[in-house]
């Protein structure tokens, strides 16, 4: 079986502990599914951080929140953001509510369109705040996401918007 560095994706040997490219620790045989996903955030190919971001999201997984939080803070590819947002929305853990509400200051429509979503989905008062931020967001789109939300928001609370 074929190893892959997870900095600089070269071809490792089974048994090998560091990359014979660029000396990175490689990971174990016995690292489970979970810490492999993480690890290919970082994957130079944009394609598989996004597909890693989604199945992360559709698992649920908490153990990534550091890490998808870490991609949204130096990330500069639109749909990463948008991915990682995505996730951290699905995921649903409360400590990623002040970067997706970042989220809605990037310059990419994708991403605050996402992070609308996930703060929908997060739900608490920081996010309702964020959420009340972007109806004054210079893209109809965002507004409109932003105030449905908030309408389906009170409609469960019993409030009128």
């Amino acid at each position: 079986m074929v190893i892959y560095c997870p900095r600089c994706r070269s071809e490792s040997q089974p048994g090998d502990r560091f990359c014979r490219r660029c000396g990175a620790e490689l990971p174990s045989e016995g690292e489970d599914y979970t810490s492999k996903l993480i690890s290919a955030l970082e994957h130079p190919e944009p394609e598989t951080p996004i597909r890693t971001a989604w199945i992360l999201g559709e698992l649920r997984e908490g153990r990534a929140v550091d890490a998808l939080t870490r991609l949204l803070e130096k990330g500069s590819d639109p749909y990463i953001l948008a991915a990682a947002v995505e996730a951290l929305g699905k995921i649903g853990d409360r400590r990623a509510i002040g970067v997706v509400a970042r989220g809605l200051e990037s310059g990419f429509l994708l991403v605050r369109l996402k992070a609308v979503e996930a703060l929908g989905r997060l739900g608490s008062d920081e996010a309702r705040s964020a959420l009340e931020s972007a109806l004054k967001d210079p893209n109809l789109s965002v507004r409109e996401a932003a105030t449905k939300t908030l309408r389906q928001w009170n409609r469960h609370a019993g409030e009128e918007l």
